[in-house]
């Protein structure tokens, strides 16, 4: 009689284990491989066949049968074949998402067991135990009774605050950077990851809201979608530092993007490429953005109307040196002064941010934190791609 109690209580108490202590995951997979394809650059007549690697810079990567990796510009292809580029980089970045997923769920399966968290089920185990190799026969039922409905209760309740601990635990780490929350109220269309470095914003560079109504001045340009996906991501660092000299965008950074709105679509400096005021000769939208020579949509003043759509408390996007950008209001609601020639200012925590005006500069009027200029844009940034050559208005 007492061998089949012991055998009950211990088989009750390894049934009640949390599934973490009794099993683990695992499991097989294969990567895709390309076949050879032949590619033509048609403006040296250069024949590549290889794999498509990926896409840098303009460059087209294609690894050749011995190896060696060949580079070709992506805009010497002919359409057809920027539409396979297209094509397979979209499906390397969802291999990617999926293997990205994967690697996140088998990390969280194999956290180090902590076994303080244990000790109420240990202590509860070894009661059971000891319950079972004693003679109970001095005991009344009663009591008996007692003992085994508390040390089973203590049991239930152990095993749901381990798994609670764990399920929390996975939860806090799929938790993103703080950069990434305005971001995230865009969600699906915006998509983010980061790194220890950046915050990486995908999107396809087109914005909810109608384009190009009430442009007086206009470029003869129409919106297109971009690949600001995958390795042409936008990259926001997490850790901005402050430059011992800043960039001002009166006198540079006429090329390229300065920061990032919350929707995914890059915010370019208030004065075109020709160093003029893009809203003062009417060239903007009623959001403040148009298409560049790229037939990329972009703005170039303060897309404020975003601030509905990710809450008060929280900036309409970021400068690519990593600092914040917010609307016309500090994000307790207060009034913002003390503005610096850049529109940014330190809060009371010593935390630099930018904010958005109604008057010029509307935007940050250049880079407080470290960055790298290179003709004079920022870089890296991701690059837009046009369906058709450039022509004058």
């Amino acid at each position: 009689m007492k061998s089949r109690k012991f055998f009950l209580a211990v088989m009750f108490v390894i049934s009640a284990l949390p599934v973490e202590l009794r099993a683990h995951s695992g499991g097989h997979g294969a990567h895709a491989h390309s076949s050879l394809e032949t590619w033509l650059d048609r403006q040296t007549g250069t024949r590549i066949t290889g794999s498509l690697l990926f896409v840098e810079n303009g460059l087209v990567a294609i690894e050749q049968a011995d190896g060696v990796v060949a580079r070709l510009p992506l805009d010497h292809l002919s359409d057809e074949a920027r539409h396979r580029v297209t094509s397979r980089m979209v499906e390397i970045e969802r291999l990617n998402r999926l293997e990205s997923a994967g690697s996140k769920a088998r990390d969280a399966s194999h956290q180090p067991v902590d076994w303080r968290s244990r000790l109420p089920l240990l202590l509860t185990l070894a009661g059971l135990l000891i319950l079972a190799g004693h003679s109970v026969r001095s005991l009344l039922l009663a009591q008996r009774r007692a003992f085994l409905l508390g040390g089973m209760l203590l049991l239930l309740f152990s095993s749901f605050a381990i798994r609670h601990s764990a399920q929390m635990a996975v939860k806090n780490q799929q938790v993103g950077p703080v950069a990434a929350a305005p971001f995230d109220a865009f969600s699906p269309k915006v998509r983010t990851r980061s790194d220890a470095q950046y915050l990486y914003v995908e999107s396809d560079g087109l914005p909810e809201h109608q384009l190009m109504v009430g442009i007086k001045s206009w470029q003869q340009q129409v919106p297109v979608a971009q690949p600001y996906f995958s390795e042409n991501a936008w990259r926001i660092p997490l850790n901005p530092v402050v430059a011992a000299t800043p960039v001002s965008a009166k006198t540079a950074l006429f090329t390229g993007a300065i920061a990032l709105a919350a929707n995914g679509i890059p915010i370019f400096n208030a004065l075109n490429n020709r160093g003029v005021d893009s809203y003062s000769i009417g060239e903007l939208d009623q959001f403040g953005g148009h298409c560049g020579r790229a037939d990329d949509y972009h703005y170039h003043a303060a897309p404020i109307h975003l601030q509905t759509r990710v809450g008060s408390t929280l900036p309409i996007g970021y400068a690519l040196d990593g600092f914040p950008l917010y609307g016309l209001k500090e994000p307790d609601g207060s009034t913002v002064t003390g503005l610096d020639e850049l529109n940014g200012h330190y809060d009371s925590g010593g935390k630099y941010h930018y904010h958005s005006t109604l008057t010029y500069p509307y935007i940050n009027g250049g880079m407080r934190g470290v960055v790298t200029v290179s003709n004079d844009q920022i870089v890296p940034q991701p690059k837009a791609w046009s369906v058709r050559p450039f022509t004058s208005p």
